[in-house]
């Protein structure tokens, strides 16, 4: 069934393409967790280094020593600190947001 729209004729969406946006913010929302989840301990690691130069001392040598202290200090939790918030948004935020 076609749909005319001013001088346009446009096809009427179908419940395959329901179906198709459906999987694809499934599969984007994934993605985009997992992604979060790989990501999240290098940039603690990148901001933590960052921010020790406002220290007078520094508390971590590079990147390792700094996963390495975090993971023995704080455990898991250290690594994925307010990480649960940002993993929810960006795994089903985004999908909906850029979703054509």
């Amino acid at each position: 069934m076609t749909v005319q729209e001013g001088t346009a004729m446009h096809e009427a969406p179908s419940s395959n393409d329901a179906l198709r946006a459906l999987k694809d913010i499934a599969f984007g929302s994934a993605a985009g967790m997992a992604s979060k989840v790989l990501e999240h301990p290098f940039d603690l690691t990148k901001v933590r280094l960052q921010a020790q130069v406002l220290d007078s001392t520094k508390r971590f040598s590079g990147p390792i020593d700094c996963l390495t202290k975090t993971w023995k200090n704080e455990g898991i939790r250290g690594l994925y600190r307010v990480s649960l918030v940002v993993t929810i948004f960006l795994g089903f935020g985004r999908p909906l947001i850029f979703h054509e």
